[in-house]
């Protein structure tokens, strides 16, 4: 009869790999969540694209980073243009316009990042990224300081997945 100490039990550990796997995991197979792929040499199968193919990936996936790192910024030097031109009499809007890009970049994470494991990577690229230039237009295009700070929030919330993904 195997040692316990109060409700546990001690037992001897299974020394064959394959049962451990199977015990703890559930699962007969470690291969059995690398995806979907028909073999080694299937097309669609990241690790078997051509190099330029992922280098450009990589180059794409860095400038939409880049931008959305320059948007987070580029209102500060026009801000004194964006009070005459909505007439602002608070102190606080003009520092808002710059945070809440932010606030959209904290919210956007909780989101983002789920969406991409329901949807595909793919999907939510592409939304996020039409989402994020028909924002900036709205925010260039828009008629009120609400407004403004609407779109200006959305689109930073769409514009964080080139950050987070």
């Amino acid at each position: 009869m195997p040692p316990s100490l109060g409700s546990l039990t001690y037992s001897k550990p299974v020394e064959d790999a394959t049962m451990r796997d199977t015990a703890v995991e559930g699962r007969s197979d470690p291969e059995a969540n690398r995806g979907g792929w028909s073999g080694p040499d299937d097309p669609e199968n990241p690790q078997n694209r051509p190099t330029r193919k992922s280098f450009g990936i990589v180059i794409i996936v860095a400038v939409l980073s880049m931008i959305v790192n320059i948007a987070a910024t580029i209102v500060a030097p026009g801000i004194s243009s964006l009070v005459r031109e909505f007439k602002i009499q608070d102190e606080i809007i003009p520092t808002l316009t710059v945070t809440i890009y932010l606030l959209g970049f904290a919210t956007g994470s909780l989101f983002i990042s789920a969406f991409s494991e329901m949807y595909g990577r793919l999907v939510v690229y592409h939304t996020h990224n039409v989402m994020s230039v028909t924002f900036v237009i709205s925010c260039a295009s828009s008629h009120s300081t609400s407004e403004y700070l609407v779109f200006r929030f959305i689109s930073g919330f769409a514009g964080l997945l080139a950050e987070l993904l």
